[in-house]
């Protein structure tokens, strides 16, 4: 099951995102910091987001040092982050930084802007595909650690 965790502006793209997918649920970031449990079981966790100034928003940083630490993240099958701005990469790197700090890492990352298809994502998330920002070299290492094996394909 796809647990797509998003804050509350990007709440519609993930929604449209769930649709496109088979078994996934939408809960809100806000939602899951006031009360942890609301997560629930996932095999695969996404997350959508706005970029905030250069960064990320502090919801995002809080659910992922706070809530998502909490869990065993050990045996999900897949993890995918969706920024929405033209010129986010170093918001998807933080994420993946904050991640890989509590031992996981998105495959999929991806900058969401206005030519963007969301078929097209919901299919690179079907397939499994491995898409990072430029030098994510600590998700590489973290990947391949974990015996992927990988062809990275750069934005």
């Amino acid at each position: 099951m796809y647990k797509i965790v998003c804050t509350k502006k990007a709440e519609t793209i993930a929604q449209s995102l769930a649709n496109e997918l088979e078994n996934a649920e939408v809960v809100s970031i806000e939602d899951i910091i006031k009360e942890p449990s609301a997560l629930g079981d996932f095999s695969s966790l996404g997350l959508v987001y706005e970029k905030e100034d250069k960064g990320i928003p502090s919801s995002v940083f809080e659910f992922i040092a706070s809530c998502m630490a909490c869990y065993d993240l050990s045996q999900m099958d897949y993890m995918f982050q969706v920024c929405l701005c033209n010129k986010c990469e170093h918001a998807l790197k933080s994420v993946e930084k904050l991640c890989s700090k509590i031992g996981c890492a998105p495959s999929l990352s991806v900058a969401f802007n206005a030519g963007t298809d969301i078929l097209d994502i919901a299919k690179q998330i079907k397939d499994s595909s491995i898409v990072l920002p430029k030098f994510s070299f600590g998700t590489n290492m973290y990947l391949k650690k974990k015996g992927f094996e990988i062809k990275v394909v750069r934005q």
